[in-house]
Parts: structure tokens; C-alpha cells; sequence
């Protein structure tokens, strides 16, 4: 199961040790699956009306083979002035909404988009895995990084496998663990939070859950890697 983290050519593990590897479960990190179409928000009517013109005469344009290359340069411009417009004086309940956009890129979309060698680990060595709270090693431009936080699915299904992001005590162990490979092997955490809560149920809380939290962020502050939160 560990064979491509004993690889002599991986960056982070070139010299593993059986205290790095034991029990730990690595799998590559999947990508997400394509968001669904969705109503714009209020606010975004405007945009989505030029969108769909622009749409409309491109197709209209590969048809017919219609020079109208201005008309579509002119509509692009127009877009673009429309973005910064609404975008630039957004208020705060409407910036509430963009940020709790069904759309919005989760950590898995940021990987994709802006790091390289993802290597994802699971478990925290004692009881199981959680999906709603992620973690692994990844390349991040020239730098090496540990990267921790929550997931959420883009679908029912999904979401249900992720637990909403909402992550279980054997989630935060897994955290702490990943930070403690993150202190051995001097590596910058990069957490992304996302979450509306710990798991409240009472299996969750009867595990130690409310303590979890304190003491991922203890160890984390304690630790002697940098952390960046996104």
C-alpha cells in the first residue's frame, strides 16, 4: 500500500522511517467531481445575462461562420467592466453569500489548481479515517508542505461520505498526527478551514471531541513548523 512513499526518488519520505509509515494510509488525492449548474445569486443576474449573449453569439458565430469578432471583443469588455463593478462594491451580506456559495472551491479544487506531488494520508492509528477533515503532503510552487483541512461533497452523496465537513474526533487525531510529521520532517502546515462545526452527535462527543480542537490548535502553536491558514 506504501510502496510509491518507500520510492527512493519521493521528496518527502526519500529515508522513511517504520515510525513515519506504520499504520499510515496514503491513497492520491482524488479530484473533485464537476459542480452542477446553479441559479446566480441576485446580484449576479446582470453577469449571467452577458454571459449567456456572449454564449449565444460565439455559437451563433461557429454556425454561421459570421465575422463578428468586435461584437464579441465589445461584449467581453463589457463583462469584464461588469465583474470589477459588482464585484468591487459588494456589501456585506452579499459578501456573506459569496462566501457561503454552494460553488465555492473547496481544498481539494485548490490542490488541483496550485499544487503538485498531493499525496494524501488517512487514518489517525487508532481508531479510523475521516473524511471530512483531510490531510497529506503536496508541493505548493518550490516549497514542501503539509497541508490539513476540511472537505465537502458537491453532491448528496458526497456530502453524506464527508459528514458535510463536520469532522470527527478520529479526524482532529488525524491532524495531530500530520502535524507531528510535519514538526519531524520541518514542513510548513497549510490548513484550510471550511466547517460549520465538530461533529455533534453523541458518539462524536462521548470520544473526546470537544476536546479535539484546543489541542490540534496547542500542538499546532507548540509545534515547530510554520503554519499558514488559506
Amino acid at each position: 500500500m506504501l510502496s510509491h512513499l518507500r520510492d527512493a526518488s519521493n521528496p518527502f519520505l526519500s529515508n522513511p522511517t517504520p515510525v513515519a509509515l506504520t499504520r499510515a494510509k496514503a491513497v492520491r488525492c482524488p479530484a473533485m467531481p464537476e459542480a452542477k449548474a446553479i441559479a446566480p445569486l441576485e446580484f449576479e443576474k446582470p453577469l449571467a445575462e452577458f454571459e449567456k449573449r456572449l454564449e449565444e453569439l460565439r455559437k451563433l458565430t461557429g454556425k454561421q461562420k459570421i465575422e463578428s469578432s468586435s461584437e464579441i471583443s465589445s461584449l467581453e469588455r463589457k463583462l469584464e467592466e461588469a465583474r470589477r463593478e459588482i464585484y468591487g462594491n459588494l456589501g456585506p451580506w452579499q459578501r456573506v453569500q459569496i462566501v457561503r456559495h454552494p460553488q465555492r472551491p473547496y481544498l481539494l479544487d485548490y490542490l488541483r489548481l496550485g499544487a503538485t506531488e498531493v499525496v494524501e494520508l488517512g487514518g489517525d492509528r487508532a481508531f479510523g479515517d475521516d473524511h471530512a477533515l483531510i490531510g497529506g503532503f503536496a508541493t505548493i510552487g518550490k516549497q514542501k508542505v503539509v497541508f490539513l483541512g476540511h472537505q465537502k461533497g458537491r453532491d448528496t452523496k458526497e456530502n453524506l461520505m464527508r459528514n458535510f465537513g463536520c469532522a470527527h474526533p478520529e479526524g482532529y487525531r488525524k491532524a495531530l498526527r500530520l502535524m507531528r510529521l510535519a514538526d519531524r520532517f520541518g514542513l510548513p502546515i497549510v490548513s484550510f478551514i471550511d466547517t460549520p462545526a465538530p461533529f455533534p452527535a453523541y458518539p462524536a462527543r462521548s470520544a473526546t471531541s470537544p476536546r479535539r480542537s484546543p489541542s490540534t490548535s496547542a500542538r499546532c502553536s507548540t509545534s515547530g513548523c510554520r503554519s499558514s491558514p488559506w
